[in-house]
């Protein structure tokens, strides 16, 4: 039997993690944040970390922590240098070892299908935000430059009326 050999990122610090899930990883994810990273079966905890960059972040730390304190780099440390893209990467670096830790080549097979399909609906997720972007773009423009023209015009929609009888100006 061949292990696969985990993946790594680099973060936005130039360090390089490498998340490994094992026995003692997935405990101290259960402890530390109540997650089970076994509990794949509805493929929820997959979604949540493909999609919640928080929780993907809270999870890698603890999966990555002893190369952590290792490092000297802390909790919040950690999550400041996760940004852009290496979130990305991080990401498929977990989900990685998440699937190679699994037990039986079956249940890898079926978990990489899930990510397979989770990647395709992320991708395609991507590609109608990227079609709408134009058109939302020249609409914000359109707006700004009327509101634009009616403060020019002294005539702006967020003109306060001018003080009530009841309150006394000097």
């Amino acid at each position: 039997m061949t292990v696969a050999k985990p993946t790594s990122f680099s973060d936005t610090a130039g360090r390089v993690w490498t998340p490994e899930v094992n026995v003692a990883a997935v405990k101290r994810v259960r402890a530390r944040l109540g997650v089970d990273l076994i509990d794949l079966d509805d493929g929820k905890l997959i979604g949540r970390l493909s999609t919640d960059p928080i929780f993907l972040a809270d999870v890698l730390y603890v999966v990555c922590e002893l190369q952590a304190t290792a490092a000297g780099v802390s909790d919040e440390a950690f999550g400041e240098a996760l940004a852009g893209e290496p979130i990305e990467h991080a990401a498929t670096a977990l989900l990685e070892s998440l699937v190679s830790f699994s037990p039986s080549t079956r249940i890898q097979a079926a978990l990489r299908q899930v990510l397979t399909v989770q990647r395709q609906t992320h991708a395609r997720a991507l590609d109608v935000m990227e079609q709408r972007l134009p058109s939302a773009i020249a609409q914000a423009q359109a707006e700004a430059e009327r509101a634009l023209e009616d403060l020019a015009r002294g005539s702006s929609s967020t003109d306060s009326p001018g003080p009530s009888e009841s309150i006394q100006t000097r």
